[in-house]
């Protein structure tokens, strides 16, 4: 094989430079704490939270949601950067306890004991909208950073960056939600969750791909 044909071969191509990790992890931080700013100036937060003594359910809904964010962002930062030998599913096992409060809720509604309210709750539809509205600004950030990378499997990281998105902004909302309830949280919560990861699904696969 000569060395004019390997050159041919290559001639086009361009090598993609390796992202560096902290970018997106500071950039999801900042957009983070500026979905929680603006929560907290348009809708207010709740008076336990502003109190700094937030209820237990807040704790264990934030917590939850806290570790899907953060572990979907991290396997999206992998799937960017591939490499040998490295494994990046932390995201199932947190998906899996976040599967916790849906499970619940359909529990209680097999027992008879889901509160109807959640279902006809005015808050419920502003917990969509406003969560969905902030995971979108998102994962447009972070798609666009992914893009610079190597994305090696589009569509899981396409699912990802919706899921990241959709539980950091859900989490922003939480701070302002006065429900305290897992049924509630697992109705709507999980709604605007799943909202977020299916328009990552059907929008960024074809921007990702290199």
């Amino acid at each position: 094989m000569s060395n004019s044909f390997i050159q041919s071969l290559v001639a086009d191509h361009k090598a993609v430079r390796r992202l560096n990790k902290r970018d997106p992890l500071i950039l999801m931080g900042a957009l983070f704490l500026g979905a929680i700013a603006i929560v907290a100036a348009t809708l207010g937060l709740r008076d336990d939270v502003v109190d700094g003594h937030p209820a237990e359910i807040v704790l264990l809904r934030g917590g939850v949601l806290l570790s899907l964010g953060l572990s979907s962002l991290i396997a999206v930062i992998a799937f960017s950067r591939p490499s040998v030998g490295r494994h990046s599913d932390g995201w199932i096992w947190a998906l899996g306890v976040a599967a916790l409060f849906p499970a619940i809720t359909l529990l209680a509604a097999v027992t008879g004991q889901f509160p109807a309210w959640v279902l006809t709750a005015p808050s419920g539809p502003v917990c969509l909208i406003v969560s969905l509205a902030l995971a979108i600004v998102m994962g447009a950030a972070l798609t666009f950073w992914a893009r610079r990378g190597a994305p090696t499997r589009p569509v899981l990281q396409a699912w990802l960056i919706g899921l990241s998105s959709g539980a950091f902004a859900t989490f922003s909302y939480s701070l302002h939600c006065d429900s305290s309830t897992i049924s509630y949280a697992g109705i709507w919560y999980t709604g605007a969750i799943v909202l977020a990861s299916c328009s990552g699904r059907l929008l960024l696969p074809r921007l990702l791909r290199w």
